[in-house]
């Protein structure tokens, strides 16, 4: 029988493991594109932090689920800022999914996707 804290660290791993078969579908510079679009939106510190890697993560789970191809980044990065301890781990992955599900997200996160072949910055 697997104790609470057993199954945080396979929720944990099963969320890492699931971001690393996104990255593919990451622009090299989106990560930096989508951090500076959500300063610009007010976002600050940890908060932008974790909701860049939110936006992230909905633009390639989005690319993968449509069939887009792979973005083919020179250097593939991980994208979650995850350390070696697993409670300060299930913190973060918390709060990157708070940012995850906002409506709020959803502004910047189209400014940012491609239209036609065309990138759009955020204002």
């Amino acid at each position: 029988m697997c104790n609470t804290y057993d199954r945080l660290d396979q929720r944990v791993v099963e969320v890492c493991d699931a971001t690393y078969e996104l990255l593919p579908w990451i622009d090299e510079d989106l990560p930096a594109r989508v951090l500076a679009a959500v300063r610009a939106d007010g976002y600050g510190g940890d908060d932008a932090e974790a909701a860049a890697e939110a936006v992230c993560l909905r633009i390639a789970r989005r690319r993968a689920v449509d069939g887009e191809p792979h973005a083919f980044p020179l250097t593939v990065e991980p994208l979650l800022a995850l350390r070696d301890d697993q409670e300060t781990n299930a913190r973060w992955l918390t709060r990157v999914a708070g940012f995850y599900t906002s409506a709020r997200l959803d502004t910047i996160e189209k400014a940012l996707t491609t239209t036609k072949g065309v990138k759009v910055e955020a204002a």
